[in-house]
């Protein structure tokens, strides 16, 4: 595994000396520039004063120069030489002397303005620059007439390097041992540094190491949590109140199943006692009763898969072009004698319309809509149930509005949570409250949505939306147009 901590401190640490020595580098070579620049400066000085001590007297070169000139130039011990050669190439002149030089009778030759500079060894094997020009002698006072113009003579100018190159040596060395210096310096300060500025992440990574399914209610908090970091905390405690609020739901989830099979579990148990110790007792009804009480487990665990499914993406669907109005007509049938009975008064004003959807889901949806209408309208009350396409012609909105004087924004809420009931109806062994959550899942799978909002007159209204069959979609569709945000 790797760590972040050994990368940062290795690439930090990397980057750190390849900057060192990347600017030492830079800095030797701009040194090593102008000290050369400099030495350079002083050969062309010295070429300068050569020429000016040589003149033309009658048509022939002399060099006016003295042992107390020369001492000027290099104190006691000689440092540079000189070498004047006619255009034969023969040394007219020369001090100290130099061996002849096949190398340096070959040299080219620059002018005063552009000379011509190389490097050499001295007769005694150190190494000189040196500086190679042709020039004109000026001619002697008093013999003017005789200076011929055209004389050229080549000037050369050798002297030591020893101390430029000794300077350079040395910065070079103290260069390597400042960046050694630097690199043990960065080695061992570099991965405290990181230890401690990353101490937020270890102190994160402890308490995330304490948080377990018991204690999820816990948010991190940080001592001194960095701009960089602080997102990070806010997501990991987001996603803490998510977890949460998922476990709070899984653990009232199994109370609700153990809840509502644990009545009809009683019912079987007291009816299988009863016909155990009074066989002779036992009543033509009870088989039925039975099957009764197995049936409606059955019902709960199969709306329970069904909404695991669900839930888990894996609720199947095949949706084809279905009518509207023929479903409800038929899903209507089996609840307008309870309606009846009830004195509910039902306003129909549903459009035709072919949908893409499930029947067998479609059909679920709109029993258990209906179901929740019929069973807790109040009596005597006008159920309205309409239905229209949207403008944009792609999906179509079923309403289904009642009165619901005992239902507040809180309820509503809570309306699509599994299990969720009134108190009032907490003891209706009749209703599993899974009828709206699955309703909504099955909305969901066929590609539509399921809501329910509290109009300001005390109605409830459940809005399911589905999308319309594409066979019967206009050839030239209406511009769309957005639907309000509220489904009532």
């Amino acid at each position: 595994m790797i760590s972040i901590r050994k990368q940062l401190t290795r690439t930090i640490a990397v980057l750190t000396m390849v900057a060192v020595g990347i600017a030492l580098a830079a800095f030797y070579v701009v040194v090593r520039a102008a000290l050369l620049k400099n030495f350079e400066a002083t050969l062309r000085a010295k070429a300068y004063a050569v020429s000016f001590l040589t003149d033309q007297i009658g048509g022939k070169v002399a060099f006016d120069v003295s042992p107390e000139i020369y001492h000027y130039f290099d104190g006691e011990r000689p440092r540079t030489y000189f070498q004047i050669k006619d255009a034969a190439g023969k040394v007219a002149f020369g001090l100290p002397e130099l061996p002849a030089d096949e190398d340096l009778q070959g040299r080219h030759s620059g002018t005063m303005q552009q000379p011509f500079y190389f490097e050499a060894s001295l007769p005694h094997g150190k190494k000189a620059g040196g500086i190679s020009v042709m020039f004109t002698p000026r001619p002697e006072e008093g013999y003017e007439k005789d200076w011929d113009p055209n004389l050229q003579m080549q000037l050369l100018v050798l002297m030591e390097r020893g101390e430029v190159d000794a300077t350079l040596d040395a910065l070079l060395l103290g260069g390597i041992a400042c960046w050694v210096v630097f690199t043990g310096a960065i080695l061992v300060l570099v991965p405290g540094v990181m230890k401690k500025e990353l101490e937020a992440l270890d102190e994160l990574g402890e308490k995330l190491a304490a948080l377990d399914e018991k204690n999820l209610a816990v948010r991190l908090s940080m001592r001194c949590a960095t701009v960089e970091l602080q997102p990070v905390v806010d997501r990991l405690n987001e996603m803490l109140s998510r977890l949460e609020t998922a476990f709070d739901r899984e653990r009232q989830f199994g109370i609700a199943v153990a809840h509502e099979l644990r009545t009809p579990l009683a019912e079987l148990r007291s009816m299988l006692d009863c016909a155990i110790q009074w066989p002779e007792t036992r009543e033509a009804e009870f088989d039925a009763d039975a099957l009764k009480t197995v049936q409606r487990m059955e019902v709960l665990l199969r709306r329970m898969l069904a909404l695991a499914r669900g839930e888990l993406g894996q609720l199947p669907a095949e949706c084809a072009a279905v009518p509207l109005q023929v479903q409800l007509r038929r899903v209507w049938q089996g609840f307008s004698s309870q309606a009846d009975a009830r004195q509910l008064r039902v306003e129909w004003d549903v459009e035709a319309q072919m949908l893409r959807a499930d029947e067998a889901l479609l059909r679920s949806v709109l029993e258990n809509l209906l179901d929740n209408v019929i069973e807790h309208a109040p009596d005597g009350c006008i159920v309205t149930i309409g239905g229209r396409t949207e403008p944009d012609g792609r999906s179509y909105l079923l309403r289904l509005s009642n009165p619901a004087p005992g239902l507040g924004a809180a309820d509503v809420a809570s309306l699509f949570d599994a299990f969720w009931r009134k108190e009032i109806s907490r003891s209706d062994n009749r209703h599993s409250g899974l009828g709206l959550s699955l309703a909504r899942m099955f909305a969901l799978a066929m590609g539509g949505d399921l809501l329910a909002t509290l109009d300001g007159q005390g109605n409830i209204c459940f809005a399911l939306r589905l999308v319309v069959a594409a066979s019967t979609m206009a050839e030239e569709t209406p511009p769309a147009v957005s639907p309000d945000s509220s489904l009532c």
